[in-house]
């Protein structure tokens, strides 16, 4: 007899504890806005509070957007402190070593089109992909790719707004007012222009990886899913690259409508990506529903029901006890002893 070896507690596995060792060193490595928060309290307290705020409205989005919220508790705090004190903290080191060489190659103007994209991109879908690795394998859908990739991407949109707003009031040399001014125009900047783009990049990544991911177990197509996620991360660099360009980051109108445009762009691309992940869910809340015995949804808004979410995160909980039910049988038919009671 065979049977799925059940999905151990997170706390043994060692793949979730590399995740805390990285965010407790990306946090070390953060403690200097700590200390420049303290230096200037004024400055840092607005900085901060726009960090409450952007968290706030980017919760809010994906939860409106992730209609089910499967995804445990957890794996969107531990996806939402990625983004903030791994990705962004360590992906300065991998920018400035990469932008050093490009200085060396006369390509210093196009540092940060080039560096920026590959490296924050790449060290931000790490995290989607050490915590997509840490779902329950079974029940994996676009729908969690996109979801944890847009939490990586908000937590690293609102520590680099916070970096920024920071750096902007320590380069005023005046009154406390004039730096807490200087913060505030820093932070409003970055909220209204191009609001979560981070977030927005890496939900197009991760969606890919996700939809590659969720099916390892079937071998037609694995090439087409594979190469699928490879554009989905390429379209996020580019997009990103094109938004940091100098020629088109610079002051004028043409500028200014062509950054409108390429925002407008990226929601559309990030719109189409959703509508792709909320197809995934609803063809596994159809099965959750047949399983039980219960009337098949009929439509995307379905996914909107209360009723719904319970459904599909008591399908979750199933799988799992099902999953331990199974191995303990298998074990004891092997060796004609129980296993001990484990909690889950």
């Amino acid at each position: 007899m065979t049977a799925t070896a059940p999905e151990p507690p997170l706390v043994r596995r060692l793949l979730f504890w590399v995740v805390v060792v990285l965010l407790v060193a990306g946090f070390a490595v953060d403690l200097s806005n700590v200390t420049s928060t303290i230096a200037m309290p004024e400055a840092g307290g607005v900085g901060w509070l726009f960090v409450v705020l952007q968290t706030a409205i980017s919760l809010v989005v994906i939860a409106l957007a992730d209609p089910l919220r499967r995804q445990r508790v957890v794996m969107a705090v531990l996806a939402f402190l990625w983004g903030g004190f791994a990705a962004a903290d360590f992906v300065g080191y991998a920018n400035d070593s990469l932008g050093s060489f490009l200085t060396k190659a006369g390509l210093d103007s196009l540092g940060a089109a080039l560096s920026a994209p590959l490296n924050e991109e790449v060290f931000k879908l790490l995290g989607v992909l050490a915590l997509l690795s840490l779902t329950l394998p079974r029940r994996l859908t676009v729908m969690d790719g996109f979801a944890l990739g847009f939490l990586v991407g908000a937590g690293f949109d609102v520590l680099e707004n916070i970096y920024y707003a920071l750096g902007a009031a320590a380069d005023v040399e005046g009154s406390a007012a004039e730096q807490a001014a200087a913060a505030m125009a820093s932070s409003v900047d970055r909220l209204t222009q191009g609001f979560a783009l981070h977030a927005l990049w890496t939900s197009l990544a991760g969606a890919g990886l996700a939809f590659a991911l969720s099916r390892t177990t079937a071998r037609s197509g694995a090439v087409r899913r594979w190469l699928a996620a490879v554009a989905l991360l390429v379209a996020a660099m580019l997009l990103h690259a094109l938004w940091d360009l100098p020629p088109l980051t610079a002051d004028g109108l043409a500028s200014a409508l062509f950054v409108d445009v390429l925002y407008l762009v990226t929601v559309v691309a990030t719109a189409a990506a959703w509508w792709w992940a909320l197809r995934s869910e609803l063809a596994l809340l159809r099965a959750d529903a047949l399983s039980v015995g219960l009337p098949a949804p009929a439509s995307v808004a379905a996914l909107w029901r209360p009723s719904s979410g319970r459904l599909a995160r008591r399908a979750e909980r199933d799988t799992r006890d099902r999953e331990r039910s199974e191995w303990s049988r298998a074990r004891e038919e092997l060796t004609g002893f129980p296993e001990a009671g484990e909690r889950y």
